[in-house]
């Protein structure tokens, strides 16, 4: 999600579509290591069906803040 922001603060291409794109990269990366986890393909899913909404809440979260304290660009 960093390196997602980078690169459109610096080469700002078209900024929500390159957001949701890094966003949806960012959620399938956790999806993958979640489903490496030795437990049972009952628990993974249930894991994935809270980890989805879950990890989109932080990483708008985080995002807004990097916004705000790293580039300072406050809404």
């Amino acid at each position: 999600m960093s390196a997602d922001f980078w690169l459109l603060r610096y080469f700002n291409p078209h900024p929500p579509t390159v957001l949701n794109i890094g966003l949806a990269l960012s959620v399938i990366a956790g999806i993958c290591c979640l489903w490496r986890l030795p437990i049972s393909l009952k628990k993974r899913a249930l894991l994935t069906i809270v980890f989805v909404p879950v990890s989109v809440a932080v990483l708008l979260y985080y995002s807004l803040w990097l916004e705000q304290v790293v580039f300072g660009d406050g809404i």
